[in-house]
């Protein structure tokens, strides 16, 4: 069934609100007659708006029980539409499912076909990462190389991807080939390094080898030129007390003492000479040395050592037992000197 809508009447209309409106606006209190008048349009105004309030409730309780009938009507016509509607709705839901179902799981293969693509040109990129080609062999750069360049792209797999999977076999190769070029730089600098430390291995051995044996002849020149010059010393001083026992008989004896006293003056003289004479001699001669190699310095003081013979005018016994048990040993060692010198 169908209900007509209802025309909302009020007993007053819009002319005479506006009539109300030119009649009574401007209206003002000035005396008792204006006074009055002015209350009796106010109380008629109101009468007006009250009987509209009154009318308005009385539309709004019929508008409510047409509105309940409505409601009642619709219910009950929606209760005999459901059982028709509800299976349809669940056939079009259960196609529709289907058909989501299938998109996604078309999205769901795509994606993990992207993603096997994607794994591929990440395997590519890791096999050249600078971190990884950094520690790797030339052998092993060099078969990389080849895998590289022999990289077989399935046009099937890579479908849209097939240009970002060239560059990337295109720059890894790239990278490969500097990787190669540098290590075999820094494989070069390494063998060179190691030939360079080996030779200054060797060097320093030997440095040590020498400077051992000149250490050891060093110490067994000291501890012999020791043991002499304790052994000048002792003979130096009993030759000293001798000279002043002598010196004081001579001063005791007659003109041939005087004689006596004057040669042995002399050849005290001649022998500070001979002696001043040596050292210098021996200054020269290692100012000379001091400019030669080492191998003919060590063979020079060799000759040196050789040449020793100790004073010539030794008296006492002991002092000429002393430098014929010393003379062998000092020759001893300088025979050692020439021997390891000549190995140098």
């Amino acid at each position: 069934t169908t209900e007509k809508a209802q025309v909302i009447e009020y007993d007053i209309t819009i002319a005479a609100i506006e009539e109300m409106k030119q009649k009574y606006s401007g209206m003002k209190i000035t005396d008792a007659a204006s006074d009055k008048a002015v209350r009796a349009a106010r109380t008629f105004v109101v009468s007006k708006r009250t009987a509209v309030e009154k009318r308005r409730v009385e539309l709004n309780e019929e508008a409510n029980k047409h509105r309940r009938k409505v409601n009642e009507k619709a219910k009950e016509i929606t209760v005999l539409l459901l059982p028709i509607e509800e299976p349809l709705q669940a056939e079009v839901k259960r196609v529709d499912d289907e058909i989501a179902a299938k998109k996604a799981e078309k999205d769901r293969l795509e994606e993990e076909r992207k993603e096997n693509i994607r794994a591929e040109i990440h395997k590519i990129q890791e096999m050249a990462m600078p971190s990884v080609l950094g520690t790797m062999a030339l052998e092993n750069l060099r078969e990389l190389s080849n895998t590289l360049e022999d990289y077989g792209i399935d046009v099937s797999f890579y479908a849209e991807f097939i240009g970002e999977v060239e560059k990337v076999l295109n720059d890894s190769y790239e990278a490969v080939r500097d990787a190669i070029t540098a290590r075999i730089k820094l494989d070069k600098e390494a063998e060179e390094r190691k030939a360079e430390d080996a030779r200054l291995e060797k060097v320093r051995k030997k440095q040590e080898a020498d400077q051992k044996i000149l250490d050891e002849a060093n110490k067994k020149i000291k501890a012999a030129q020791k043991k002499i010059d304790d052994q000048n010393a002792k003979i130096a001083a009993d030759k000293k007390a001798d000279d002043e026992k002598k010196a004081f008989d001579q001063k005791m004896k007659d003109l041939k003492a005087q004689a006596d006293a004057d040669a042995a003056q002399k050849v005290k003289d001649d022998a500070a000479a001979k002696e001043k004479k040596e050292k210098a001699d021996k200054t020269e001669r290692l100012r000379v040395e001091a400019l030669r190699p080492d191998r003919e310095k060590l063979i020079s003081f060799v000759g040196e050592l050789m040449s020793i013979t100790g004073p010539l005018d030794l008296k006492d016994k002991s002092a000429i037992e002393i430098l014929d048990d010393m003379i062998p040993k000092i020759r001893d060692i300088a025979l050692e000197i020439k021997k390891k010198a000549q190995e140098l």
